[in-house]
């Protein structure tokens, strides 16, 4: 009869095959700011990859090279405010508003990425694909 090991052994066998692909960590990014990151969108057909969090938005190149930056917030904002801003007359009402990343999503018919936050009552925002520090 066999011993406990050898059924391990056996068990483990397919996870250690030489011929079965290996997943290896090619790149990685450190993010410095105080906030977390909370989203992540990919173009594969451009090899891009896209990350957002409270007040920035970032774009990759597939070695997880940073491309270009954008800083969403803080804005000034306000519950009194619109979705296109304060304003003159709530501008008295408004402070320092932490911009927090609600959605992120590519749309490949325009070439467009599309940021929504949580100021200026969740309003969106688009971005070239190509390049984000430039907004179409």
């Amino acid at each position: 009869m066999p011993s406990k090991w050898t059924y391990v052994f056996a068990l483990l066998l397919p996870l250690i095959t030489p011929s079965l692909p290996i997943r290896r960590l090619v790149a990685e990014y450190e993010h410095s700011g105080p906030f977390n990151l909370s989203h992540l969108a990919v173009d594969e057909e451009r090899g891009r990859l896209f990350l957002a969090g409270a007040n920035v938005l970032y774009q990759m190149d597939d070695l997880l090279r940073l491309r270009h930056k954008v800083e969403t917030g803080p804005v000034l904002d306000s519950h009194f405010c619109g979705a296109s801003g304060c304003g003159t007359g709530n501008s008295g009402n408004s402070s320092p508003t932490n911009n927090y990343n609600k959605v992120l999503a590519i749309d490949r018919r325009d070439n467009q990425l599309i940021v929504c936050g949580s100021v200026k009552q969740g309003s969106c925002s688009k971005y070239s694909l190509s390049d984000i520090s430039n907004t179409p």
